[in-house]
């Protein structure tokens, strides 16, 4: 696997972490006022209608509305994490573990121990991503902590894939294996089939790292079925690039060639400029490989256009 498709393969999972890492003691604690509690919900609904600035704005306006102090403190928690989110998504990682850091502080304020693990897990994946490996396996292991002593499988699972990717970085790939077979038996059981495909993803990796093209094929076939299942269809075509660049690997250009083909043509790959490119600098690679250095130059431009 070449180093780009591997790095996009772990920023998938890691962006996919983070974007479920939102604070949950909202969802759980009612003794709000009424103000508050309609301010809150109408940010989270911008917030997933994708209109994050309007979204701050409300947590912003609810935390100035609240009458006591755990109220604020709620509010707060809400409003650090979706900010911490933004800062994410804009690429500001810095930026991002400070705002979890304050929410972290007001998550164990009014005692969320499951918003705790969460943000302590999204914590791990931005230092993972900022090379600091040491400081998110320690947060990793905080929150599985949490997670193991209250049962909550889901996002067990979730820390376990975050701990395989660092653990996949640093290759020690014994660990990393147990950490995503664990991962894949909760999502399984929970029969989670956006877990089921993150799992899987990972094992081919490692399998792929490890040289054993078979079993990490086999892996990003059914990653690849339950990305379609859950309706993941951008990661679904991750899968199509990573079991098309196995062929590569092992010389099946011809088989790659109609794998990659395949995926210009199809939905999300055309309306997305960077799959796009990525496939079309593929096809320069298989064309090299065969000695076509015009056809190369053509895709080679084609994913620079």
């Amino acid at each position: 696997m070449t180093i780009f498709t591997r790095m996009y393969s772990l920023l998938f999972i890691t962006l996919f972490l983070i974007s479920s890492s939102g604070c949950s003691t909202f969802q759980r604690v009612t003794q709000l006022n009424l103000e508050q509690d309609k301010l809150l919900r109408q940010g989270l609904e911008q917030v997933r209608s994708e209109n994050m600035e309007d979204g701050l704005r409300s947590f912003q306006e609810a935390v100035n509305t609240a009458k006591s102090s755990q109220e604020r403190e709620i509010a707060l928690a809400i409003l650090t994490s979706h900010q911490g989110l933004f800062a994410s998504h804009a690429g500001k990682f810095e930026e991002a573990i400070g705002h979890f850091k304050q929410s972290l502080l007001h998550q164990q304020s009014v005692g969320d121990r499951e918003a705790e693990a969460k943000t302590l897990t999204t914590l791990g994946n931005l230092y993972s991503y900022t090379g600091d490996y040491r400081e998110s396996i320690e947060l990793y292991q905080q929150a599985l902590k949490i997670e193991q002593e209250y049962g909550l499988k889901e996002q067990q699972a979730r820390t376990l894939l975050s701990f395989a990717g660092v653990t996949l970085r640093l290759r020690d790939y014994s660990k990393g294996l147990n950490q995503a077979n664990e991962a894949l038996r909760i999502a399984q059981n929970l029969d989670d089939q956006t877990l089921v495909a993150d799992a899987h993803n990972i094992l081919g990796i490692l399998a792929r790292d490890q040289g054993d093209y078979l079993a990490a094929q086999g892996h990003y076939q059914k990653s690849l079925e339950a990305n379609l299942l859950a309706g993941r269809q951008h990661e679904a075509t991750q899968n199509q690039i990573n079991i098309g660049e196995l062929q590569i690997a092992q010389g099946n250009l011809t088989e790659a060639e109609v794998i990659f083909k395949k995926i210009l043509t199809s939905t999300p790959t055309h309306s997305n400029p960077l799959w796009r490119a990525i496939v079309q600098s593929y096809l320069g690679d298989l064309e090299i490989k065969r000695g076509q250095y015009k056809a190369t130059t053509r895709y080679y431009h084609d994913a620079l256009s």
